[in-house]
Protein backbone atom coordinates (compact mmCIF):
# COMPACT_ATOMS: atom_id res chain seq x y z
CA UNK A 1 0.00 0.00 0.00
CA UNK A 2 2.85 2.35 0.84
CA UNK A 3 4.46 1.75 -2.57
CA UNK A 4 1.14 2.42 -4.30
CA UNK A 5 0.67 5.69 -2.43
CA UNK A 6 4.21 6.77 -3.25
CA UNK A 7 3.61 5.94 -6.92
CA UNK A 8 0.47 8.10 -6.97
CA UNK A 9 2.33 10.92 -5.26
CA UNK A 10 5.13 10.67 -7.81
CA UNK A 11 2.67 10.60 -10.74
CA UNK A 12 0.93 13.70 -9.38
CA UNK A 13 4.22 15.60 -9.11
CA UNK A 14 5.13 14.52 -12.65
CA UNK A 15 2.08 16.35 -14.02
CA UNK A 16 3.82 19.63 -13.18
CA UNK A 17 6.98 18.64 -15.07
CA UNK A 18 6.06 16.41 -18.01
CA UNK A 19 5.22 18.09 -21.33
CA UNK A 20 2.88 16.45 -23.84
CA UNK A 21 2.88 17.54 -27.48
CA UNK A 22 -0.10 19.75 -28.34
CA UNK A 23 -1.64 20.31 -31.77
CA UNK A 24 -4.34 22.85 -30.94
CA UNK A 25 -3.99 26.11 -28.98
CA UNK A 26 -6.68 25.09 -26.48
CA UNK A 27 -4.72 21.91 -25.72
CA UNK A 28 -1.97 24.00 -24.16
CA UNK A 29 -4.55 25.60 -21.87
CA UNK A 30 -5.78 22.24 -20.59
CA UNK A 31 -2.23 20.90 -20.35
CA UNK A 32 -1.27 23.71 -17.97
CA UNK A 33 -4.35 23.21 -15.80
CA UNK A 34 -5.33 19.52 -15.88
CA UNK A 35 -3.66 16.40 -14.54
CA UNK A 36 -2.03 14.17 -17.16
CA UNK A 37 -4.75 11.55 -16.86
CA UNK A 38 -7.55 14.02 -17.57
CA UNK A 39 -5.55 15.83 -20.21
CA UNK A 40 -5.19 12.60 -22.20
CA UNK A 41 -9.01 12.57 -22.47
CA UNK A 42 -8.84 16.02 -24.03
CA UNK A 43 -6.19 14.80 -26.46
CA UNK A 44 -8.37 11.79 -27.23
CA UNK A 45 -11.02 14.21 -28.50
CA UNK A 46 -8.41 16.21 -30.42
CA UNK A 47 -7.18 13.08 -32.20
CA UNK A 48 -10.67 12.53 -33.58
CA UNK A 49 -10.85 16.00 -35.12
CA UNK A 50 -9.11 14.59 -38.20
CA UNK A 51 -12.41 12.85 -39.03
CA UNK A 52 -14.39 16.05 -38.44
CA UNK A 53 -15.32 18.52 -41.19
CA UNK A 54 -16.80 22.00 -40.91
CA UNK A 55 -19.95 22.27 -43.03
CA UNK A 56 -21.75 25.60 -42.58
CA UNK A 57 -22.91 28.27 -40.15
CA UNK A 58 -26.29 29.90 -39.75
CA UNK A 59 -26.94 33.13 -37.83
CA UNK A 60 -29.92 32.42 -35.58
CA UNK A 61 -29.97 35.77 -33.73
CA UNK A 62 -27.93 38.94 -33.28
CA UNK A 63 -25.44 37.23 -30.96
CA UNK A 64 -25.87 33.49 -31.62
CA UNK A 65 -24.57 31.54 -34.60
CA UNK A 66 -25.13 27.83 -35.18
CA UNK A 67 -22.25 25.90 -36.73
CA UNK A 68 -22.66 22.50 -38.35
CA UNK A 69 -19.93 19.85 -38.38
CA UNK A 70 -19.96 16.53 -40.23
CA UNK A 71 -18.46 13.83 -38.03
CA UNK A 72 -17.87 10.10 -38.35
CA UNK A 73 -19.82 7.82 -36.03
CA UNK A 74 -17.86 5.78 -33.48
CA UNK A 75 -19.07 2.44 -32.12
CA UNK A 76 -18.13 1.43 -28.58
CA UNK A 77 -17.49 -2.25 -27.87
CA UNK A 78 -18.29 -2.80 -24.19
CA UNK A 79 -16.57 -6.19 -24.00
CA UNK A 80 -13.34 -4.96 -25.58
CA UNK A 81 -13.71 -1.51 -23.96
CA UNK A 82 -12.63 0.05 -27.22
CA UNK A 83 -14.08 2.49 -29.79
CA UNK A 84 -14.22 1.62 -33.48
CA UNK A 85 -14.63 4.04 -36.37
CA UNK A 86 -17.57 3.33 -38.71
CA UNK A 87 -18.33 4.58 -42.22
CA UNK A 88 -21.48 6.36 -41.06
CA UNK A 89 -21.60 10.13 -40.76
CA UNK A 90 -23.64 12.48 -38.63
CA UNK A 91 -24.16 16.22 -38.40
CA UNK A 92 -23.51 17.96 -35.07
CA UNK A 93 -24.74 21.48 -34.39
CA UNK A 94 -22.82 23.81 -32.10
CA UNK A 95 -24.40 27.07 -30.97
CA UNK A 96 -21.94 29.88 -30.24
CA UNK A 97 -22.77 33.08 -28.34
CA UNK A 98 -20.57 35.96 -29.50
CA UNK A 99 -21.27 37.95 -26.32
CA UNK A 100 -20.39 35.34 -23.68
CA UNK A 101 -18.05 33.33 -25.98
CA UNK A 102 -19.78 30.17 -24.73
CA UNK A 103 -20.57 27.23 -26.99
CA UNK A 104 -23.10 24.44 -26.63
CA UNK A 105 -22.86 21.23 -28.64
CA UNK A 106 -25.75 18.84 -29.10
CA UNK A 107 -23.49 15.86 -28.39
CA UNK A 108 -23.57 17.00 -24.71
CA UNK A 109 -20.19 15.45 -23.90
CA UNK A 110 -19.28 18.30 -21.57
CA UNK A 111 -22.55 17.94 -19.65
CA UNK A 112 -22.06 14.18 -19.26
CA UNK A 113 -18.35 13.90 -18.48
CA UNK A 114 -17.02 17.43 -17.91
CA UNK A 115 -14.74 17.10 -20.96
CA UNK A 116 -14.98 19.58 -23.82
CA UNK A 117 -15.91 17.79 -27.06
CA UNK A 118 -14.00 17.81 -30.36
CA UNK A 119 -16.75 19.83 -32.05
CA UNK A 120 -16.30 22.70 -29.60
CA UNK A 121 -12.50 22.41 -29.76
CA UNK A 122 -12.65 22.68 -33.55
CA UNK A 123 -15.01 25.65 -33.36
CA UNK A 124 -12.78 27.62 -30.97
CA UNK A 125 -9.83 26.81 -33.23
CA UNK A 126 -11.68 28.09 -36.34
CA UNK A 127 -12.82 31.27 -34.60
CA UNK A 128 -9.44 31.86 -32.95
CA UNK A 129 -11.13 32.25 -29.57
CA UNK A 130 -9.76 31.18 -26.21
CA UNK A 131 -11.59 28.48 -24.29
CA UNK A 132 -13.69 30.14 -21.53
CA UNK A 133 -12.85 29.27 -17.93
CA UNK A 134 -16.28 27.70 -17.57
CA UNK A 135 -15.01 24.65 -19.44
CA UNK A 136 -11.93 24.28 -17.24
CA UNK A 137 -13.33 22.50 -14.20
CA UNK A 138 -11.67 22.85 -10.83
CA UNK A 139 -11.95 19.15 -9.92
CA UNK A 140 -9.60 18.15 -12.75
CA UNK A 141 -6.93 20.77 -11.97
CA UNK A 142 -3.47 19.51 -10.99
CA UNK A 143 -3.04 22.15 -8.28
CA UNK A 144 -6.16 21.09 -6.33
CA UNK A 145 -5.46 19.48 -2.97
CA UNK A 146 -7.34 16.16 -2.96
CA UNK A 147 -9.36 15.53 0.23
CA UNK A 148 -8.14 11.96 0.63
CA UNK A 149 -4.56 13.22 0.93
CA UNK A 150 -5.44 15.25 4.02
CA UNK A 151 -6.21 12.17 6.11
CA UNK A 152 -3.13 10.62 7.68
CA UNK A 153 -2.82 6.84 7.48
CA UNK A 154 -0.77 4.52 9.65
CA UNK A 155 2.16 3.89 7.29
CA UNK A 156 2.57 7.64 6.72
CA UNK A 157 2.64 8.63 10.38
CA UNK A 158 2.00 6.03 13.10
CA UNK A 159 1.53 8.77 15.71
CA UNK A 160 -1.57 10.05 13.92
CA UNK A 161 -3.73 6.90 14.12
CA UNK A 162 -6.08 8.69 16.55
CA UNK A 163 -6.96 11.06 13.73
CA UNK A 164 -7.99 8.10 11.60
CA UNK A 165 -10.19 6.74 14.38
CA UNK A 166 -11.86 10.13 14.88
CA UNK A 167 -12.44 10.48 11.15
CA UNK A 168 -14.08 7.02 10.92
CA UNK A 169 -16.27 7.71 13.96
CA UNK A 170 -17.59 10.93 12.43
CA UNK A 171 -18.24 9.17 9.13
CA UNK A 172 -20.29 6.46 10.88
CA UNK A 173 -22.22 9.03 12.91
CA UNK A 174 -23.12 11.07 9.84
CA UNK A 175 -24.11 8.12 7.62
CA UNK A 176 -27.68 7.60 9.00
CA UNK A 177 -28.32 11.36 8.93
CA UNK A 178 -27.20 11.57 5.32
CA UNK A 179 -29.43 8.61 4.40
CA UNK A 180 -32.55 10.13 6.00
CA UNK A 181 -31.87 13.60 4.57
CA UNK A 182 -31.51 12.25 1.04
CA UNK A 183 -35.09 10.92 1.09
CA UNK A 184 -36.89 14.18 1.81
CA UNK A 185 -36.12 17.47 0.08
CA UNK A 186 -36.97 19.70 3.07
CA UNK A 187 -34.84 17.59 5.41
CA UNK A 188 -31.93 17.71 2.99
CA UNK A 189 -31.94 21.51 2.98
CA UNK A 190 -32.14 21.58 6.78
CA UNK A 191 -29.09 19.31 7.11
CA UNK A 192 -27.10 21.32 4.55
CA UNK A 193 -27.80 24.58 6.40
CA UNK A 194 -26.84 22.87 9.67
CA UNK A 195 -23.54 21.68 8.18
CA UNK A 196 -22.73 25.11 6.74
CA UNK A 197 -23.26 26.67 10.15
CA UNK A 198 -21.04 24.14 11.92
CA UNK A 199 -18.41 24.38 9.21
CA UNK A 200 -18.05 28.06 10.10
CA UNK A 201 -17.91 27.23 13.83
CA UNK A 202 -15.23 24.57 13.29
CA UNK A 203 -13.09 27.03 11.31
Amino acid sequence: MEKRAEAKKHAHSETFIRQITCGFPCESVFQRCYTDRKFTEIQHECNRIMFLHYFQNIVTSDNVTEYTFVDRVWWHNKEMKKDYLTQYKRNYHVRFDMTSKLAECECSLFNHSGIICRHMIKLYDILGEEVPHRYILRRWRKNVSRKHTRVKVAYQDPSKTKHIISYDEMQLAFEPIRFKASIFKDTKQLVLEFLELHDIRVD
